[in-house]
């Protein structure tokens, strides 16, 4: 089995490269700014990041978003980064945050992006109009919902070293990515349970390896989500 990753630096797609040297699985890495179109298959069309492609001696197949790329990962290199029905608390702590990560906490991530980007771009004369309808929107609705689901991790993390409990699992991969994007436009500091789990996170040797292999940038990374 082959594996080639399509990947965009300082994106989502970042867990998967992540992921992939938990594995410690060989896998080939294509960076956005060299993908030549015309040589992926026409089912990888239109590009989304991730995507892989996997290419054994019968033919070639892809996959795109990101849980679904993991759990694939997983089921092929090693299923202790899931944890199976046997174990029913953990079970349950690991199928919840596995969905919760892109299904609930990514899309009030990705709002704080959108209506920061609709600000910027708007003409200047009418920006005082963007600015209002962005800060309406961040008290009435969106600083509140973040604030809970932040405060919801938290409270979890109080009693267990990982999302599933005592084990590190692929729910742990995917909910860093919306996390640490919110170290960047929340006020985290007294998410106490919350840091420690990130600073574990930031400590693993597989986790440093993959920010250099896949090109990660603090600075970039820092100054696209100071929003």
């Amino acid at each position: 089995m082959k594996l080639r990753l399509y990947h965009l630096a300082n994106s989502r797609s970042q867990r998967i490269v992540w992921l992939l040297e938990e594995l410690n699985a060989e896998y080939d890495l294509v960076f956005s700014d060299s993908i030549v179109l015309s040589d992926l298959p026409e089912s990888a069309l239109p590009l989304k990041y991730p995507t892989l492609s996997v290419k054994t001696l019968q033919n070639e197949y892809v996959l795109t978003e990101t849980t679904a790329v993991a759990e694939f990962l997983v089921s092929q290199f090693d299923p202790k980064l899931a944890i199976n029905s046997t174990c029913p608390n953990a079970y349950l702590n690991y199928l919840f945050w596995k969905n919760y990560a892109d299904a609930s906490l990514m899309p009030n991530v990705a709002l704080k992006q959108i209506f920061a980007q609709i600000t910027q771009k708007t003409p200047f004369i009418f920006r005082p109009i963007s600015w209002s309808f962005k800060f309406g929107f961040d008290k009435g609705y969106l600083n509140n919902a973040l604030k809970d689901q932040l405060q919801r991790v938290n409270t979890h993390l109080a009693g267990n070293e990982w999302l599933s409990g005592p084990n590190f699992t692929i729910a742990d991969v995917l909910m860093w990515f919306p996390l640490e994007a919110c170290m960047h436009f929340a006020e985290i500091d007294s998410y106490t349970h919350l840091n420690r789990y990130m600073e574990q996170i930031h400590q693993r040797p597989s986790f440093q390896k993959a920010l250099q292999r896949g090109r990660w940038s603090n600075p970039e990374f820092t100054r696209y989500w100071n929003v």
